[in-house]
């Protein structure tokens, strides 16, 4: 007895630790509800919801058939979701879903679709994580069905009965009081418009020199057809339901390579009105000559590492980019300013120390070519002294630096000093020899005419004793 009990204890144990797992699993279901039908040009309302417990995200994708629907309003029906309408992808994270909610509401129109048609919006690739995203959870899909119905046919005004007269005794008793008025009657917000009635349906649509798809259906009001450059324009036959509508063809004057679109009007005499059209492209002149483009530009140059100079400009052809030892690889990327040009830029290679050149060529759709250089210099290691072996002039070209060139300008700097040193030497020696040789002669020929101070010079000089001249004088 005690075993059997122990036994019951254990399961007892389990069952309460199993329990709360399978209670808290997680769980999602996809739903879809709203309109089941809907006349052509007629706006539907597509809801997806959800239904499950434990669920932290869903994900799903939505698809339709974009010939015959086109999404004119989306809603989105829960904290942190997201729809991308070009994709149709459909996701909300961060959420904490435990009983059935509402996670996208659609609206379309219906277009270009028979009576009869079955349109459907389906969910596919329905994904839910937990709230801690530990555990993924697969949803199944889902759809919504709508059928394209005929429009009600127009109800005729009811023809008067000539017999129809009113009763005498319907006259009203003049001791009879009319009947109160309210105190405050109820005004509406606005009056009330009675829609336009009568017939503005076509019977037949008929076009000899193109055909239109689809096959005209009275209840279809779109349609397209193309047609060869010599069309230029609809030959259209349209019979109206009504005889008496009047029916009106526009804008049927075709524009050579573009669409046109031809616009049957038909107007009931009651006051309906309904609009037919038809897309019409019309093939380009084939004697045309086009004339092919020239841009042969570059919208914008750019480097990943160090600097592009000068900053660029499409005009712009040649650019320098400096960059350390340590730098071995550069991306540059191009982008042309015309989708009908081509480039053709030099891959990317390992740099090495010194000159890297990457040209980019650009092709015009004429054959026009433009040519961009990027030069890359890359320094070389570092060891403590800077030696130049080449530099970069103002027009941007790279010449070679001699390290003997300063010894060779301070000769040069002395041999000129040299020279100028001489000649002033030179010049001063001149002077002084044709002074000497003045006093001379000047004392040759007159030897007691000569003055003091140009004795004194001469004795100075040593030329002759200055006070022998005085005995002599």
């Amino acid at each position: 007895m005690k075993k059997i009990i122990s036994i019951t204890t254990i399961i007892t144990i389990i069952m309460a630790f199993l329990i709360p797992f399978s209670t808290f699993a997680a769980s999602l279901s996809i739903s879809m509800s709203g309109d089941t039908s809907a006349k052509v040009g007629d706006t539907i309302t597509v809801n997806v919801n959800a239904n499950g417990s434990n669920i932290g995200g869903v994900s799903f994708a939505i698809s339709y058939d974009k010939s015959k629907l086109t999404l004119v309003w989306s809603n989105i029906g829960i904290n942190n979701g997201q729809f991308n309408a070009n994709s149709g992808m459909f996701t909300c994270y961060g959420v904490n879903i435990n009983s059935s909610v509402n996670l996208l509401s659609l609206t379309f129109r219906v277009v270009n679709s028979n009576v009869n048609d079955k349109i459907s919006v389906m969910v596919s690739s329905v994904e839910g994580t937990d709230p801690a995203g530990d555990e993924a959870i697969t949803g199944n899909n889902a759809s919504r069905v709508i059928s394209v119905v005929a429009p009600p046919e127009p109800t005729p005004d009811p023809i008067p009965d000539p017999d129809d007269k009113p009763n005498p005794d319907d006259k009203p008793n003049p001791g009879d009081k009319p009947s109160p008025k309210p105190e405050n009657p109820a005004q509406p917000t606005q009056p009330v418009q009675d829609p336009a009635k009568g017939n503005a349906y076509l019977k037949s649509l008929v076009v000899y020199n193109a055909t239109i798809n689809p096959t005209f259906n009275m209840n279809i009001i779109n349609y397209t057809t193309s047609v060869p450059f010599d069309t230029t324009s609809l030959d259209i036959k349209a019979e109206a339901e009504n005889a008496t509508s009047n029916i009106e063809i526009s804008n049927n004057d075709l524009k050579p390579d573009g669409i046109t679109n031809v616009l049957i009007s038909v107007t009931a005499p009651e006051g309906a009105k309904r609009v037919y059209t038809i897309s019409v492209k019309r093939d380009k002149d084939p004697n045309e000559v086009v004339a092919k483009d020239s841009n042969n530009f570059l919208s914008s140059l750019s480097v990943d590492v160090g600097i592009l100079s000068p900053v660029f400009k499409k005009d712009v052809y040649k650019y320098i980019v400096y960059l350390p030892y340590e730098t071995e690889n550069i991306n540059i990327t191009a982008t042309k300013e015309s989708n009908l040009s081509t480039i053709l830029q030099d891959a990317a290679k390992p740099l090495i120390v010194g000159e890297n050149r990457f040209n980019i060529a650009v092709t015009a759709e004429d054959g026009k070519i433009a040519n961009y250089e990027v030069l890359v210099l890359r320094a070389d290691i570092y060891t403590g002294k800077l030696e130049l072996t080449e530099v970069q002039n103002s027009e941007g070209d790279v010449i070679p630096v001699d390290d003997t060139a300063p010894r060779f300008k301070m000769v040069y700097l002395y041999i000129a000093i040299g020279i100028v040193l001489a000649i002033v030497f030179g010049f001063l020696m001149g002077m002084f020899f044709i002074r000497d040789r003045r006093i001379k002669n000047k004392f040759e020929k007159e030897p007691y005419d000569i003055d003091e101070e140009d004795l004194d010079e001469m004795y100075d000089e040593e030329i002759f004793d200055k006070n022998e001249h005085h005995k002599e004088k």
